[in-house]
């Protein structure tokens, strides 16, 4: 009989667990809870999500975050979207340097816009 350790359990039960875009999930719930006490159902509910299991599930890394969700989580929980998005594609692929691909490569270059993020977004 094999005996899977717990780390083993939580990698493969959890497989997003330790990435960026879950901690920033995380701590933008977090913080909103703290501050003006929104609670993730009340974050579901703007959101459109019919209960807070999904929103518990990506702030744990338990499955990752929709690509598509992207700007209106960053709305909702008032954080970067263009860092959100990044954070989201290193989730999805983090063989892709994304970070590396999307610098600027001259120093007049600007951030993504939210147009930009959106047409990305929108699949």
């Amino acid at each position: 009989m094999t005996i899977i350790a717990d780390t083993e359990l939580d990698l493969f039960s959890y497989p997003f667990a330790n990435t960026a875009a879950t901690k920033m999930l995380a701590d933008a719930f977090d913080a909103l809870w703290k501050t003006r006490g929104v609670s993730q159902r009340q974050l579901a509910a703007r959101l459109g999500y019919r209960g807070s299991v999904c929103l518990s599930h990506m702030a744990t890394g338990r499955i990752s975050i929709p690509v598509g969700r992207v700007l209106d989580l960053a709305h909702v929980l008032e954080i970067d979207p263009a860092e959100l998005l990044l954070a989201v594609l290193e989730q999805r692929h983090p063989e892709i340097p994304f970070r590396k691909l999307l610098e600027p490569s001259r120093p007049d270059s600007t951030r993504p816009t939210e147009h930009t993020i959106r047409a990305v977004t929108d699949v």
